[in-house]
């Protein structure tokens, strides 16, 4: 209990808006399944959806019972029926019933996309993961001074972004972006297109 009231008030202290303004039926939070976070959330945004993140549940998966039940939550997990969701628990339930029951038993309404919740198309945090990593050190900080160093972070970041010349053709993408998307375009070119029918190819 200690647990959730330490996130219960962490999360009124970072929050500069009204909790009117953000607490509706529409707004929805995704974290791994720490406990204490789970019910500080619960007891302070009571309407929000809170959804589980399917990265940390593969890797759990994963860890628990292998490679081959990691490939198949996935299915799980990115269902857009609720015939697609029975077909990819059915297949996991045959391949390993344990791993089935242990998602189960995290209830799929918290973490499916067939659950019938808003998720707008996000099942994962690894927004927030990235940013852990790239502010690893800035993290540790005293609040204020971490918050500064965010600030300074940015602001240098956007910088040298603007600062940075495009590579000769490229006019809208970053750099990185541009020569991913050249990589492709090259490879792709090796690839042979079939129509299967008068609309669709393989």
């Amino acid at each position: 209990d200690h647990i959730r009231k330490a996130f219960t008030l962490t999360l009124y202290e970072e929050d500069e808006v009204p909790l009117d303004c953000i607490s509706g039926r529409g707004d929805f939070l995704i974290s791994d399944r720490d406990k204490g976070l789970f019910n500080g959330v619960e007891t302070t945004f009571p309407e929000a959806i809170h959804s589980m993140c399917c990265q940390h549940l593969s890797e759990n998966i994963h860890k628990k019972f292998g490679k081959e039940a990691r490939q198949l939550f996935w299915p799980i997990a990115r269902a857009n029926t609720v015939k697609g969701l029975n077909e990819a628990i059915k297949a996991m339930k045959e391949y390993m019933p344990i791993a089935e029951r242990y998602l189960k038993d995290i209830g799929y309404k918290n973490f499916t996309f067939s659950a019938g919740v808003a998720r707008y198309g996000i099942d994962t945090n690894n927004f927030t993961e990235s940013l852990n990593s790239i502010w690893s050190e800035i993290r540790n900080l005293p609040p204020l001074q971490m918050l500064d160093h965010i600030y300074r972070w940015m602001m240098n970041t956007f910088y040298d972004r603007y600062r940075t010349k495009n590579d000769p053709g490229n006019d809208r993408l970053t750099n990185k972006a541009w020569k991913s998307y050249n990589f492709r375009l090259e490879n792709s070119r090796g690839y042979v297109v079939h129509p299967s029918s008068d609309t669709k190819y393989i």
